[in-house]
């Protein structure tokens, strides 16, 4: 994702890149607050990343594993109802529900390809409306993903979700 850095971005873009860069895991000041869904605080270690990778594993040898981690969630150029499709099949292989938090960033282009056919329903609502739910920790919209202002987020590591406050927090650095 570093070649994405090419284009122009938010100052904070390039502040949370330098900081990964440095073993310096703070967020910029300036990036967006996500929003709250369901308040608490998890601990874990920071995994996942592209959804309809993630799902794509399922029932392979490279399956993710969620038990007690927090799971990242993002994707690009998916319709409405494949989002709706892949939760389902994450929330069916028990691997959303071993997840001790979520943070879900940015469905690029999700809501654009809405297939009035079949009906559109925003990508937040479906997060919210399946995620929920299971009572776990919650935030939405951290910038990270396929948007053109992201965060840089090292995964593997250890961190705190406080949604109420709706912050991430590493616990570790990339260097132990």
């Amino acid at each position: 994702m570093a070649l994405t850095l090419h284009y122009p971005r938010e100052p904070w873009v390039y502040e949370s890149f330098l900081n990964v860069l440095k073993d310096s895991l703070s967020f910029p000041t300036a990036a967006p607050t996500p929003t709250t869904i369901v308040g608490g605080i998890a601990e874990g270690e920071l995994v996942g990343g592209c959804m309809c990778l993630l799902t794509d594993s399922i029932g392979t040898p490279w399956s993710l594993e969620t038990e007690g981690k927090l799971l990242l969630i993002e994707d690009v150029d998916e319709n409405a109802h494949r989002v709706d499709a892949m939760l389902s099949h994450l929330l069916n292989s028990g691997l959303a529900a071993k997840a001790a938090g979520f943070v879900i960033g940015e469905m690029t282009r999700t809501d654009e390809r809405g297939d009035k056919d079949i009906g559109i329903k925003p990508w937040r609502e479906i997060f919210t409306e399946r995620l929920a739910p299971l009572g776990k920790p919650m935030i939405i919209d951290l910038p990270f993903g396929h948007a053109k202002n992201m965060l840089s987020l090292p995964l593997g590591i250890r961190a705190r979700l406080d949604a109420d406050a709706g912050s991430l927090t590493y616990l570790e650095s990339l260097c132990a």
